[in-house]
């Protein structure tokens, strides 16, 4: 989405006008400070707050859109699925018993 096209948004009604304020800074490329930043979370809709960003990723990196994967192994998760398994196999193993 290109600055005009947020500035199309930042002109309808229900905007606060601080919002708009310091919507314009992003856009004019100026640093917020961090109580800005809580307005922006607290008053501004979440599609804004996307097309800023996009706004912005665009401005930096063209076209380009990074992804970050992570792997996390949990031992409390892991532990417990492996108990799980033991569980299930002594059930199998009482359900495979002769007579049943």
């Amino acid at each position: 989405m290109s600055g005009s096209s947020i500035s199309v948004i930042l002109e309808s009604e229900g905007i606060s006008s601080e919002v708009k304020y310091i919507s314009e800074k992003i856009l004019n490329g100026k640093r917020i400070s961090i109580d800005e930043g809580l307005v922006m979370y607290e008053q501004a809709s979440l599609g804004l707050l996307g097309s800023l960003a996009n706004f912005i990723r665009e401005k930096r990196f063209g076209n380009k859109t990074f992804f970050n994967r992570n792997f996390h192994i949990e031992p409390r998760t892991n532990a417990s699925s492996i108990v799980s398994s033991v569980r299930m196999q002594e059930i199998f193993s009482l359900l495979k018993m002769p007579g049943n």
